[in-house]
């Protein structure tokens, strides 16, 4: 079901060292709340960025960037966490580059 569509593509893809980067603006999305659960079972390292009072998802987190506000309240989640999003992709498209050298 829907509810393991990412615990799904983990069982495919994921290695052990892999740090998962979970989003959910209410921290309580289903889908990413197992995928978390099924990283963390595994010894594995969870970063998440949530918004609004953080949810299950801030708990079960490594590291998070929280992005609190109040409930319902998606812009400034979503706004942060597309800045976030476009740091962590720069930041890994020049750490593969540097690698690859």
């Amino acid at each position: 079901g829907y509810n393991n569509i990412f615990v799904n593509q983990l069982r495919i893809h994921y290695r052990s060292g892999d740090v998962l980067v979970a989003i959910s603006a209410s921290g309580n999305s289903r889908n990413v709340v197992e995928a978390a659960e099924w990283v963390k079972q595994r010894s594995g390292t969870v970063m998440s960025l949530v918004g609004f009072d953080g949810g299950s998802l801030k708990d079960i987190s490594d590291i998070v960037i929280h992005v609190k506000s109040d409930q319902g309240d998606y812009g400034p989640v979503e706004d942060i966490h597309l800045i976030m999003d476009h740091l962590l992709a720069n930041w890994l498209q020049y750490k593969v580059k540097k690698e690859s050298k």
